[in-house]
């Protein structure tokens, strides 16, 4: 995903994993801050960046949010940043599983 945005994009990336040790070499542009957030083993998927994500403001102007990941925590960023005002049809969301 990050690899297919234009060169001149900004924007935050939050990229929950298991462990420091499963983080990746990425292709993103260089107005896109990456944050890893290693939640640990036992730690309960989506939490980490669901909280990570509420930190950061909302910028004016166009703005559009894509999440994927653990359900609930899908539908809750969604749910954030449409009350930050972000328009619904700018929210891109997916819950791809369900955390037990």
């Amino acid at each position: 995903m990050l690899a297919s945005l234009p060169r001149d994009a900004t924007g935050h990336a939050l990229i929950e994993l298991p462990d420091a040790e499963d983080q990746q070499p990425l292709d993103a542009p260089p107005g896109i801050e990456v944050t890893w957030l290693p939640r640990g083993r036992g730690g309960v998927p989506g939490r980490a960046v669901l909280a990570a994500a509420q930190d950061v403001p909302v910028p004016a102007g166009p703005v559009h949010g894509w999440v994927v990941g653990e359900s609930a925590m899908a539908v809750a960023l969604r749910r954030h940043w449409v009350r930050a005002g972000i328009p619904k049809n700018d929210v891109m969301f997916c819950g791809y599983w369900k955390a037990r």
